[in-house]
């Protein structure tokens, strides 16, 4: 999704008390909705929670949603890892 940005369309940067002060605030699909847009736990820390991300018309396609439980695995090494689906 991009940056979250306020009324006037500015990007929003951390305070000091949040995770990384001075940096963007970074928008995911998937969001607790209860929290200010300008608030960085409001979404989907990708340091913490591992994602894959679709096209929008291949996500539509095969039926995927935001919060989607995804397993990715490789075909050339046998490892797999799970995580959550996003959209572009």
């Amino acid at each position: 999704m991009g940056l979250a940005k306020n009324a006037d369309g500015e990007p929003s940067v951390q305070g000091p008390n949040d995770p990384f002060p001075g940096y963007y605030v970074s928008a995911t699909a998937l969001a607790d909705r209860t929290k200010p847009v300008n608030d960085p736990t409001r979404y989907v820390d990708a340091s913490k929670i591992p994602f894959i991300v679709l096209p929008g018309a291949m996500a539509r396609e095969i039926g995927a949603r935001p919060g989607d439980f995804a397993a990715v695995f490789n075909q050339r090494n046998g490892q797999s890892s799970f995580g959550e689906f996003s959209v572009t």
